[in-house]
């Protein structure tokens, strides 16, 4: 693992993409810091940061795009596969590489409350210093989830625009609660194509049909003795459920009302801890293909 994270690490600062990621980072923070807390005179610094993330997020792509996309373009994945190193050793390696480099931009963030401490004001500083940290842990997720995308293709370009993709819809999820119907039968019918979704996803990684087919079954029955016992449960459900799976809703407590949500970061750590597995699973199938 140790190896897999250097190698990542010196591949990127061996060549430009590393350096224009974390200046890309750095300029976006500091041009945010210059308007609201040394143009304006905001005394907190995380509504700078939180105004930065939505568009610093676009920029994990360049990121994560070469992962294993590269890896299989050029054969080199070959090695990685044959290799003795366990394939989740290998998918960590190349995930804390990424958040190594990731780390770097907000590293030098936090110089920027300490510079408006300067000025006089500390009050924030507990706050802001919370907002880092949970804007580290809001990064890692678009990491594994860019990861992920990597390892499902040989073309950067497609795994770019993949997480690209998939950020986009993530940074304006909470703009798509005003357009879910909030009956009962429309939840009942996106949730079964959830389902099935699902379900194709654990068939692609495992090969089992019979696993994903009882899962499959098993929601299917779940959904129809619902609906019809009662279906008002699933009345504003897709609603709800948008409304909890919306990522920047962590950032946005502790930036706008110094709430530090400590079940939001279980949720960030969730959903890496499950990108990454459907990773390891899905190299796993390629290895023993």
């Amino acid at each position: 693992m140790l190896a897999v994270f250097s190698k990542e690490i010196k591949s990127f600062f061996n060549s430009m993409l590393g350096y224009v990621f974390c200046a890309v980072m750095i300029i976006l923070i500091g041009i945010y810091f210059y308007i609201y807390n040394l143009s304006y005179g905001y005394p907190y610094f995380s509504y700078s940061l939180l105004s930065a993330m939505s568009i610093m997020m676009f920029a994990t792509p360049l990121l994560t795009m070469r992962s294993f996309a590269e890896e299989r373009k050029s054969r080199t994945d070959q090695m990685l596969l044959t290799t003795p190193i366990k394939m989740h050793q290998i998918v960590i390696g190349k995930f804390l590489a990424y958040a190594v480099i990731y780390m770097i931009p907000l590293a030098v963030a936090c110089l920027c409350p300490l510079i408006i401490k300067l000025k006089g004001d500390v009050s924030y500083l507990k706050v802001d210093y919370l907002t880092i940290l949970t804007s580290f842990f809001y990064g890692l997720v678009y990491i594994s989830i860019g990861i992920f995308i990597s390892s499902l293709t040989e073309s950067q370009i497609i795994a770019a625009i993949g997480s690209f993709a998939a950020v986009f819809v993530l940074v304006f999820w909470s703009g798509l609660t005003g357009y879910i119907p909030t009956t009962a039968a429309a939840a009942f019918i996106a949730l079964t194509i959830i389902l099935a979704l699902v379900c194709l996803i654990i068939y692609a990684l495992t090969k089992n049909g019979l696993v994903s087919g009882f899962i499959a079954a098993a929601g299917f029955v779940a959904l129809i003795v619902i609906y019809f016992v009662k279906s008002t449960v699933l009345n504003n459900c897709l609603t709800a459920i948008i409304d909890k799976m919306d990522l920047s809703t962590p950032l946005s407590n502790i930036a706008y009302y110094d709430l530090f949500d400590v079940s939001g970061i279980i949720m960030y750590i969730s959903i890496i801890f499950v990108f990454l597995m459907l990773t390891v699973f899905g190299l796993q199938k390629r290895r023993w293909s």
